[in-house]
């Protein structure tokens, strides 16, 4: 799986690009836990790109959900605050793409973004 996070600047886009690994490649333990309401991705290596943690929450058009939590210095990340519209993409290895736009972050500043989708 790969996690794509696109905004509105004039930056080259993604801005954001990680890769989500199988479990055979995650380093000490299974990277994802098997559903029990929702997927569940964590990584307290953060390897390769620096996601620690990903939700996948299931529902329809509305309700479903993703959460994701990047951290440390292998995001390549460019310095925030992002430039809105912000479009997140989460992609899997079957081509299937999930995305979402956030117009009005909650939080955008210099360490964190944090919004809801339009």
């Amino acid at each position: 799986m790969a996690l794509c996070i696109y905004d509105g600047s004039g930056a080259v886009q993604p801005v954001v690009r990680a890769v989500l690994p199988s479990d055979s490649l995650c380093p000490r333990r299974q990277c994802w836990a098997p559903p029990v309401g929702s997927w569940k991705y964590t990584d307290g290596e953060r390897t390769p790109d620096g996601v620690s943690a990903v939700r996948l929450q299931p529902g329809s058009y509305n309700d479903a959900g993703i959460t994701a939590r990047l951290i440390g210095a292998n995001i390549g990340m460019p310095a925030l605050p992002l430039t809105p519209p912000v479009r997140a993409q989460l992609l899997n290895s079957n081509g299937l793409c999930w995305d979402a736009v956030y117009s009005m972050p909650l939080m955008n500043d210099g360490t964190r973004f944090k919004a809801r989708a339009d």
